[in-house]
């Protein structure tokens, strides 16, 4: 088969229609997936794509798919920041901070494509990162959260993953310009340094106790320049670009 995709229940469930993620799809099968996720009764699907498959992109266009989003992925050599300083603003995030932190991330990523796509409202893209914060104190969606406190209130956040990821990070509104996000993204890659978790797995390969990440990776929008600047700051590296392309019976009504 020459294209792959998976229902997610999460979003079925907010989004109140049936909800897909391609994970895989090559030129001359993209007829053939739409035909399938019409066939199953799909009302809602992705699919994120490297922005040089052109010729896919082409066709994926041609049968209906929209463009939604459009990010940039940068790595890091965590190993630069072994000997950072521990910041007293900085601790690891407790249950007790869930109701604060899906605030945060409730009103922070107004740049992502939940936000832009019509068929989603405001409501159900805050619920979203509210859950997705929540889950990640839990260490369902990440390994470890921390968080930043101005004079007793949390004021921005990290969730990371033992594997290499950074997956979230937000900096309220009113403390931005700061450098609150660098000592965050600093906080957060002197971790992955100090902490070998077994086991860990970074593109499809095991890790051992004692190997050490050579690379963090952290992505955005195109469009969220605030950020971007932000993570160059701190040493990380555009490698690839992509695009989130939505596809909906619903467009067409």
């Amino acid at each position: 088969m020459t294209f792959s995709w998976n229902l997610l229940e999460y979003d079925t469930q907010l989004f109140g229609m049936k909800t897909a993620k391609v994970t895989h799809v090559e030129t001359d099968a993209v007829d053939e997936l739409v035909q399938e996720l019409k066939k199953q009764g799909v009302e809602y699907a992705t699919h994120r794509i490297e922005s040089t498959r052109m010729d896919t992109i082409s066709k994926l266009e041609s049968a209906g798919f929209v463009l939604v989003d459009g990010f940039v992925e940068l790595e890091q050599n965590p190993e630069t920041f072994k000997d950072t300083p521990i910041n007293p603003s900085i601790r690891a995030a407790t249950a007790a901070d869930i109701p604060a932190l899906r605030s945060l991330a409730a009103s922070s990523f107004v740049y992502n494509r939940f936000y832009n796509d019509p068929l989603i409202t405001k409501e159900q893209a805050d619920t979203l990162f509210a859950d997705w914060i929540e889950n990640s104190v839990a260490k369902i969606a990440a390994d470890e959260v921390f968080v930043y406190e101005n004079e007793g209130d949390i004021v921005g956040f990290v969730t990371i993953k033992y594997a290499g990821e950074i997956p979230l990070i937000a900096v309220s509104k009113n403390m931005q310009g700061q450098g609150i996000a660098k000592k965050l993204i600093s906080h957060a890659l002197h971790t992955f340094v100090i902490r070998n978790p077994q086991p860990v797995t970074r593109n499809s390969q095991p890790e051992t106790r004692n190997s050490k990440l050579s690379t963090v990776t952290i992505d955005t929008q195109l469009q969220n320049i605030p950020a971007l600047r932000a993570y160059i700051r701190c040493g990380f590296l555009p490698t690839k670009s992509f695009f989130t392309y939505r596809w909906s019976p619903k467009s067409f009504k």
